[in-house]
């Protein structure tokens, strides 16, 4: 009985040190603003985000166009964003002067809007249906993009897991990164 409370009380403390939760943000972060209506995205961002010191770089065009592998994000400086209705956004990315690359995103269908902010991506999840995998639970995950209370982009990826590596080690853990775009100008 005392060996099996023991385990108990070695397992629970498993658990309290393999909790845990990992937050990444801009200096001067700010709150996620309402977006009431498309034509408040209207403007100019810097395409490099401002994130955490020693985090790598995210890019507005890599959120825009995730899957496109003919653009070197990196090259990309600013992205302007025009309201063409109410319920289409036309992107543009440029290096320097030159458009790069551009295309007409529509509500419903190419994006959501919801509480205020685009919901680029999210879902639930369960780990270890592949062979291999160390983790099995679920996990949930999503990608909002939309403006902070002082007008600038702003980009807040989350996700939570819980379940037990290699079916033994509980496990816990929430994170997010949040990521400001300059807004460069209004359009």
């Amino acid at each position: 009985m005392k060996e099996k409370m023991q385990r108990v009380a070695m397992l629970m403390l498993v658990a309290v040190v393999f909790s845990g939760c990992i937050s990444s943000t801009p200096e001067r972060n700010s709150n996620f603003g309402i977006i009431d209506e498309l034509k408040m995205l209207n403007g100019e961002y810097q395409n490099r985000g401002e994130g955490a010191e020693g985090v790598a770089p995210t890019y507005l065009s890599s959120l825009v166009w995730p899957s496109a592998t003919n653009i070197d994000h990196s090259s990309i400086t600013t992205i302007a964003v025009q309201a063409t209705g109410k319920n289409s956004l036309l992107i543009r990315a440029y290096s320097a002067d030159v458009l790069v690359k551009q295309d007409l995103f529509v509500l419903g269908k190419d994006f959501t809007l919801r509480s205020g902010k685009i919901r680029l991506r999210q879902g639930l999840y369960l780990a270890g249906l592949h062979v291999g995998d160390p983790l099995i639970g679920p996990y949930y995950h999503r990608d909002e993009l939309g403006l902070d209370q002082t007008g600038h982009g702003k980009y807040r990826t989350q996700g939570a897991l819980a379940g037990l590596v290699y079916a033994v080690l509980p496990i816990a853990l929430f994170g997010k990164e949040e990521v400001r775009f300059v807004r460069i100008r209004n359009e």
